[in-house]
């Protein structure tokens, strides 16, 4: 449930946006989190964050209706957002579907990239290379996971920084996410 190290992200400092790449994202950043541009949202927490490890992604091709193309690289798990507002798996998109922003999805492929980056912010959504995704994935309900980080969201509100025992997850396994699919298996 991941973006490559190269994936952007516009990060706002100062009062104006610069793009970031995924790897170069921290605690605390400001992030571009919606369509509107003064739609924004506070990295609290990683589910991964592997510099140097390859994996396999979906890598999505998409237009808009002026012709604007861009390309979503994203693992098969991660939650995208329609235009409706539904959620689908990214490894469950067609051509021809169409992404909040009104991007129609071209062609998909399969590539593999360096870096396993899973930012999650307060809002639950983010921008990554100009597409508006979720940042939740099907191991979890995103409704359920998002109740779940309820926790740190509040923390970071009342302290105003991340804090370091925020960090739930490990290097690969994202232990709150197992602990919560174990006691909430019954019900997904």
């Amino acid at each position: 449930a991941c973006f490559p190290g190269h994936a952007t992200v516009q990060v706002r400092t100062s009062g104006k946006f610069e793009i970031k790449l995924m790897k170069d994202l921290e605690l605390g950043d400001v992030v571009r989190s919606g369509i509107g541009a003064d739609e924004v949202s506070t990295v609290f927490a990683f589910g991964h964050r592997v510099a140097t490890e390859w994996t396999n992604y979906v890598a999505l091709n998409l237009f808009d209706a002026g012709g604007q193309s861009r390309t979503l690289e994203v693992s098969a798990d991660h939650l995208l957002i329609k235009r409706d507002g539904s959620m689908l798996a990214a490894g469950d998109v067609a051509v021809d579907d169409v992404l909040a922003g009104d991007f129609a999805v071209s062609t998909i492929n399969s590539v593999q990239r360096e870096g396993i980056f899973h930012p999650h912010t307060i809002s639950g959504t983010m921008m990554v290379d100009g597409i508006l995704v979720s940042c939740y994935t099907t191991s979890v309900r995103s409704r359920i996971a998002h109740a779940l980080l309820s926790a740190p969201r509040l923390l970071l509100r009342h302290f105003k920084t991340p804090l370091p025992f925020v960090r739930f997850f490990d290097r690969h396994h994202p232990t709150l996410a197992l602990c919560s699919r174990r006691l909430l298996s019954p019900f997904n």
